[in-house]
């Protein structure tokens, strides 16, 4: 299986499960983002659809290994340049592998396209490419290193990370070729923001078993907040032989344990998956929300088994608790 994510710094991945990367050593977890720890506009992918999405065969290797279509707003008016950094964390290396890595994006560009990634003159000025930027070296050679992880792996995450800079790098400080070391040096002191695509949290756990989620979604013309509710009653049921807590349609697990204390919503780290613990005399256990809910076809609303949340209306107050 091969996965798709786009994002900056904050990386929330609702369908991926057994994740074993180097998340820690992603581009955007360097010191050039010390100021920024948190994501500040959003990124799409018309092609393939939203954050945790799988990449289809013309997306691979062996396909057509295209780049992904990407779109975004228009940012903050001091920026000058923008970054663009595609890698994955699950390979088992000691460090991300470099899919792509590209820098001299114009201010001026809300989206980018795969034509835009083939080399413009070879001969005269090899790494320039047909959108007007520059590209460097990645872990493969070439423009791009399309995904061919190996079998038995596991689900791959690739994220396409774009960086808005408020001043442009001085490329006579860059090999020909630049390096992934000499970008993350050139860009110390010049970031002013970076994206990752529509996003959804699981900040309220209501009556302990209603689990109310607000997703963002993004257009280039406009930003939207879906609230909706899920009862996780229709997700999740008791294993009969040791009370734990397992994913089951229409289970009813959750109003079994009284009191709204007993399950709780938890994130063990801000890269990792979001998980139910739930402890009460009926049930005990601890299961991965990520593996088992998923994101309606806009995006907006979490699913379970074919169970739909209800969307809610976002009243100021709620959106002041998120």
């Amino acid at each position: 299986m091969h996965y798709i994510q786009y994002t900056i710094c904050c990386l929330l991945s609702l369908l991926l499960t057994g994740a074993k990367g180097h998340e820690s050593k992603l581009f955007t977890r360097g010191p050039a983002f010390a100021k920024y720890p948190y994501p500040t506009f959003f990124i799409d992918c018309p092609e393939l659809g939203g954050s945790g999405s799988r990449m289809d065969l013309a997306h691979l290797y062996g396909g057509g290994g295209y780049f992904p279509e990407l779109r975004w707003p228009i940012t903050t008016a001091e920026t000058q340049e923008y970054v663009l950094v595609c890698e994955d964390p699950d390979e088992p290396f000691a460090e991300p592998v470099i899919h792509g890595l590209y820098y001299g994006i114009p201010p001026v560009f809300i989206g980018l396209h795969h034509s835009d990634f083939i080399e413009a003159d070879s001969n005269n000025d090899p790494y320039r490419l047909r959108g007007g930027f520059r590209y460097g070296a990645n872990s493969g050679g070439g423009v791009y290193l399309a995904p061919q992880p190996a079998r038995g792996q596991g689900p791959h995450r690739y994220f396409f990370e774009l960086i808005a800079l408020n001043s442009t790098i001085d490329q006579s400080k860059l090999s020909a070729m630049a390096t992934f070391d000499e970008i993350a040096r050139e860009i110390e002191g010049k970031v002013v923001g970076w994206v990752f695509h529509n996003e959804c949290a699981y900040p309220l756990l209501k009556d302990g078993h209603i689990l109310r989620t607000l997703c963002r979604t993004i257009d280039t013309t406009n930003d939207k907040w879906k609230a909706s509710e899920l009862d996780l009653d229709y997700c999740f049921g008791v294993n009969p032989f040791q009370n734990e807590l397992v994913a089951l349609d229409n289970g009813k697990a959750l109003s079994q344990c009284k009191g709204e204390d007993a399950c709780t919503l938890r994130r063990k780290s801000v890269l990792g998956p979001w998980e139910l613990d739930c402890q009460c005399p009926a049930l005990k256990g601890t299961v991965d929300l990520d593996a088992v809910l998923k994101r309606n076809s806009d995006d907006t609303v979490v699913e379970c088994f074919g169970h739909k949340g209800v969307e809610v209306d976002i009243t100021s107050k709620i959106r002041a608790k998120y």
